[in-house]
């Protein structure tokens, strides 16, 4: 596995802010500066799921994640990126609606690309369904319009001022991985993950739309 960049792409490794869940679990944490997960009700919550189309094996990486805003910034509560078939990813989907913390968070991101209209469709009318998000044509399930490199640089300030938190090592040995694929990106070999986080941090900014527009509407510096 090729060591993390600290710097060079969009988000920097040095960025990222760390949790643990409870009290007892900080005396373990790895991460300098590390905090326990608020109290408090969150502010919003929503999952954020990425569907690619199966490959040659009848395979593709499924991103998901669960994001929580609180008032002291966003936190990644629980991920998940894994190779399934599409029956593996609709039996995936169904489970952890009923398990902590995904059945609290009742909107559900689904961008539609790849097997992502198929579970829609599938979805409709059964309990799994309720809270599929739409897009901004009003259509179930979320379409993206720019460009991936876009829409993490949109949220790259969050990063940079410490808004955004993820589990500490000690508690989630993987999160490494997470950070690399961020990290690397635009020019690591996966971006799964990367479209999750930006699919659950455009739902809950407040700012987002203004923020994207302004970016569309720069003049190029001549």
């Amino acid at each position: 596995q090729n060591p993390t960049p600290d710097t060079g792409g969009i988000i920097e490794k040095g960025w990222f802010r760390y949790y643990v869940n409870t009290a007892a679990q900080l005396a373990g944490a790895q991460m300098r500066g590390c905090i326990v997960l608020p109290t408090s009700r969150p502010l919003q919550i929503v999952q954020s799921w990425d569907l690619g189309f199966d490959g040659e094996e009848g395979h593709s990486r499924v991103a998901a994640a669960v994001w929580a805003r609180y008032d002291v910034g966003y936190f990644q509560l629980a991920r998940n990126a894994k190779w399934r078939n599409y029956p593996e990813s609709k039996k995936y989907f169904k489970t952890v609606q009923q398990t902590e913390p995904w059945k609290r968070a009742i909107k559900k991101l689904i961008e539609r690309k790849a097997n992502g209209p198929a579970l829609i469709a599938e979805l409709k009318g059964l309990p799994e369904g309720n809270g599929i998000a739409c897009g901004t044509d009003g259509k179930l399930g979320i379409a993206p319009v720019d460009s991936k490199e876009m829409r993490l640089t949109v949220h790259s300030d969050k990063f940079e001022t410490g808004q955004v938190f993820i589990l500490d090592p000690s508690v989630d040995p993987t999160i490494t991985d997470y950070v690399q694929e961020m990290v690397s990106f635009p020019k690591g070999s996966a971006d799964d993950e990367v479209d999750v986080t930006t699919q659950a941090l455009d739902a809950l900014s407040d700012a987002y739309g203004r923020y994207l527009n302004a970016l569309r509407n720069m003049k190029p510096a001549r």
